[in-house]
């Protein structure tokens, strides 16, 4: 074994490490019995909250499926919705290797034909898409509840810090949109420069550029597809909050703090240091509802639901994967170096 792959191997061990100390810090913190917490949740409420993330889950897919279609690579909606699945599957249970969105990508090669260039931009602005809706609904849901933030601490620093790195990000994404025919005057320049850099971030920077002439073509399309980012992000607040009331400990907790504990706390779960945010959405999740007023019981039952449907819809995702697997034996697994190879963008 290499060093390079022993380094990586590490990695993806720390990874789950600190997920699962996070999760049992936020457990243990809040003096939760595990056992008790699915014994006491609604199981009604706890269906609705799977059903509400499944819609969530859908809504994302969809979104993907509407910019596949834009570009002409007319896969079906459910053959979208699988790889999606996937996707999910491969972003919680193989941090650190090949994510999801680039298997995705791979999937993407024998189904999209010669618009592959294409179809693998859509998976970046995907991303790019869901990012931005996420970003807007948490800096509305800031702004639904300043108060909460008003104390100092620690904790409220480094969310804080956080939202102020993505606003940032989200400023600079939104600015390059509006300002792309002026930027395109300056495309020498850019060229240039870009050729003095090293080769792999000239094919980064080349495939960004592609992405935001392809979101330029369709400003309609991009108000859209950010509708439908943030509606799907509502529906993953909906789980959190058909959770709160099937668990109880939540009646000072209104729809805005709900908003707020679900946003955050997935926007610090983008920041990639755990298999699929694990553990730090737990953190974030059980100190906002902290701060909104919930039970002690509560902070820790209710992140502990949260990560439990996640990981379920992930394992959904497994069983799509074997199906795929089953329907194409002959495709390269995109666990091994030459899948992964291929699936670099």
């Amino acid at each position: 074994m290499t060093a390079k792959k022993i380094l990586k191997s590490l990695r993806i061990i720390l990874s789950f490490l600190i997920a699962i100390y996070l999760i049992r810090f936020v457990i243990k913190s809040n003096d939760v019995d595990v056992a008790q917490v699915w014994r006491d949740v609604d199981r009604r409420y706890l269906a609705a909250a799977f059903l509400a993330l499944g819609v969530g889950f859908f809504l994302a897919a969809y979104r993907w499926y509407i910019l596949l279609h834009h570009i002409q690579v007319e896969l079906s909606l459910a053959v979208v919705v699988r790889l999606a699945l996937i996707g999910q599957f491969f972003n919680l249970f193989v941090p650190g290797g090949v994510g999801g969105d680039l298997i995705k990508a791979f999937y993407l090669r024998k189904d999209s034909g010669p618009k592959f260039a294409e179809a693998l931009l859509t998976v970046l602005l995907d991303r790019i898409l869901g990012l931005t809706g996420l970003l807007l609904l948490a800096l509305l849901a800031l702004g639904f509840n300043l108060s909460l933030f008003s104390q100092s601490g620690p904790e409220v620093s480094a969310i804080l810090a956080v939202v102020a790195v993505a606003g940032i990000g989200g400023l600079g994404v939104a600015l390059t949109f509006f300002l792309w025919p002026f930027l395109t005057r300056f495309s020498e320049q850019f060229q240039a420069l870009n050729n003095k850099l090293p080769s792999k971030v000239q094919g980064i920077a080349e495939r960004v550029v592609s992405a935001f002439s392809l979101l330029r073509s369709s400003p309609l399309k991009v108000g859209l597809l950010l509708l439908f980012a943030m509606g799907g992000h509502l529906f993953a607040t909906l789980s959190v909050c058909f959770l709160g009331l099937g668990y109880g400990g939540v009646a000072t907790v209104d729809f805005e703090q709900f908003l707020l504990v679900t946003q955050m706390s997935n926007l610090v779960a983008a920041v990639p240091l755990t298999p699929g945010g694990l553990g730090g959405r737990d953190l974030i999740m059980s100190f906002l509802l902290g701060l909104s007023g919930a039970s002690e019981k509560a902070q820790g039952a209710i992140p502990l639901c949260v990560t439990s449907i996640l990981i379920l819809w992930s394992c959904i995702g497994g069983f799509a994967l074997l199906w795929e697997k089953k329907a194409h034996p002959d495709e390269v697994d995109p666990g091994d170096g030459e899948g992964e190879s291929k699936l670099a963008i």
